[in-house]
């Protein structure tokens, strides 16, 4: 009897000092978009962070749970190396394979995101994404929750959205924006869901990328309710004589 008791006091401090290896910036995450249910393209970001709280450097390993949300929606994760597709659920797992575990040195933050690509539909969904160490993959130590409503723009906002342009594209230096009357913040995200720039809109402003890296990146514009009215996919290129 002394020995189960004991047993059963060990594997309690060892799962609670399991349980500081990481820690997850907001365990639950909901967020509201209002997107255009006419672009098959659109794609919300709900954003997490993951933190190595421990005194080791570790590899960590992310699983996607299949999320509750309308069937026709679709996921992707992003994490501190690289964004996946949306076949891709976990970031180790040799039945794929895939070994690209997340190296966390102490104090360390990855990013965790979770991309939903809505397919035209609304809709709420509530989605997991369960985070192990890459060497003990079958113990789960902590667990990041994201819950999205995404709902399409009204009729007014669908026809100031629709004058509502970006130009240059492909860019090499800047873009504008036609009719940006309603815009008030502009966020430029490579393809790794991490901004790069932020912008306060001014009518008739220029807004210049030329210093960033050639390749696609997506441009959101947002209005004063801090709500996206379009996400536009942008080229960046240099334009060589």
């Amino acid at each position: 009897m002394k020995r189960n008791i004991l047993f059963f006091f060990l594997s309690l401090f060892a799962f609670a000092v399991q349980a500081q290896i990481i820690e997850i910036e907001h365990p639950v995450t909901e967020a509201s978009f209002q997107v255009d249910l006419t672009d098959n393209w659109a794609e919300p970001i709900v954003h997490g962070n993951v933190i190595n709280v421990s005194n080791d450097p570790i590899l960590l390993r992310w699983e996607l749970e299949t999320p509750d949300g309308p069937a026709e929606w679709e996921y992707r994760v992003c994490d501190k190396n690289q964004c996946y597709s949306t076949a891709i659920t976990s970031n180790v797992d040799p039945n794929v394979p895939i070994d690209i575990p997340v190296e966390l040195q102490p104090g360390d933050t990855s990013l965790l995101d979770l991309h939903i690509l809505p397919r035209m539909v609304a809709g709420t969904c509530t989605a997991k994404i369960h985070l192990s160490l890459a060497s003990d993959p079958n113990t789960v130590i902590a667990t990041a929750t994201y819950i999205a409503h995404i709902e399409g723009l009204t009729s007014t906002t669908e026809a100031q959205k629709s004058a509502l342009q970006l130009f240059p594209n492909p860019t090499s230096d800047y873009f504008r924006l036609k009719a940006d009357d309603v815009v008030d913040q502009i966020v430029v995200y490579n393809l790794l869901g991490r901004p790069v720039r932020t912008f306060a809109a001014t009518p008739g402003n220029v807004y210049p990328m030329g210093d960033l890296p050639n390749g696609l990146y997506l441009v959101s514009l947002i209005d004063r309710d801090q709500d996206i009215i379009k996400t536009v996919r942008v080229t960046k290129q240099s334009f060589r004589p």
